[in-house]
């Protein structure tokens, strides 16, 4: 029992790390075990507690959930009034009460729990968020669904339940697309969030991490067979009429971003003959067709994602590479 309460030492991590935080935070719970132990006896409160393992707990339950499964198995077997409180207390003692959360201050709410995702990222526009779901240990095929930013109505499935796996979705608040992972290769889908079927805009071998959606126009990377990055931007209503840049030896694109019909990137080309490469933020114009430079950077350069609004471009910057 090393004192840890949950508002004053409760380490917040996503899933991909740790599962959440089980082993960082476990000593939160298992401290009010402990005190438990010293209040009603070793015997008792191990009887208590594996009962609560086998009969009340699962594996994505919290600390309130758990003190609820501990509570539950006490009573089942026949723990008194007085006991019941020593358990409260404990959990108590160690700031696991309905509610804790609360009190650490955050300025947000829960929208969509139990995610149980590692490697895919979500999206929101237009009043609405969109996310993968896998199961409890997340080993399902993971699906998209999307809801609204207000917390109002419920989440909604948008992609097919088909085993492969549904990543990096974005929507502007009519639209929700996203990347299918299977055995054949990647698909791009979209999927009108006032009903209709999930359709296909794109295939291909492999893609980069972002997809993007605004209006007409959707953006995304990808990779080719030899694994050289590239853009694809591509019309929502005729997914024919498609862009591609990069993706050659010597010409690559990735970082893509959309708004306002605009695509945002970073473009690396070699700079004449010679064994050298120029960096170029640049941001296409989808109406016009217009493709302009807005920074360059030597070779020593490297550059992340881009991001869009009405007004701006921004992206992430990683200067003096030789030097490091």
């Amino acid at each position: 029992d090393d004192g840890r309460t949950t508002t004053g030492s409760f380490v917040g991590v996503d899933f991909l790390n740790d599962n959440g935080g089980a082993h960082l935070n476990s000593t939160i719970f298992g401290g009010a075990l402990r005190d438990a132990r010293r209040e009603l006896g070793a015997a008792v409160t191990d009887r208590i507690a594996y009962r609560a393992l086998t009969q009340y707990l699962t594996p994505l339950d919290g600390f309130t959930e758990g003190r609820a499964a501990v509570l539950a198995a006490a009573k089942d077997l026949g723990t008194g009034a007085a006991g019941l409180r020593k358990l409260k207390g404990a959990f108590t003692a160690h700031g696991i009460v309905p509610g804790w959360e609360l009190a650490l201050g955050n300025d947000s709410r829960v929208l969509f729990d139990r995610i149980n995702t590692a490697g895919t990222e979500l999206g929101a526009g237009g009043g609405w968020w969109a996310a993968s779901r896998s199961d409890e240990d997340g080993s399902e095929p993971y699906s998209v669904w999307a809801g609204r930013a207000d917390g109002t109505g419920q989440p909604r499935l948008m992609s097919p339940n088909d085993g492969r796996y549904h990543t990096e979705p974005a929507t502007d608040g009519k639209t929700v697309v996203w990347q299918a992972h299977g055995p054949g290769g990647v698909d791009i889908l979209a999927r009108s969030l006032s009903g209709g079927p999930a359709r296909t805009l794109w295939h291909g071998r492999s893609v980069g991490g972002a997809t993007g959606v605004d209006g007409d126009v959707v953006a995304f990377d990808y990779y080719t067979y030899g694994g050289r990055s590239g853009i694809v931007y591509l019309s929502l209503k005729d997914p024919q009429d498609e862009h591609a840049v990069g993706g050659g030896t010597y010409h690559r694109a990735h970082g893509s971003s959309v708004s306002h019909g605009k695509v945002a990137y970073q473009d690396m080309s070699r700079v004449g003959l010679a064994a050298a490469y120029a960096w170029t933020t640049r941001v296409a114009d989808v109406a016009t067709g217009e493709d302009r430079a807005v920074q360059r950077y030597d070779g020593s350069t490297s550059l992340g994602p881009t991001a869009l609004d009405g007004t701006h471009v921004f992206w992430l910057l990683d200067e003096g590479l030789d030097a490091n």
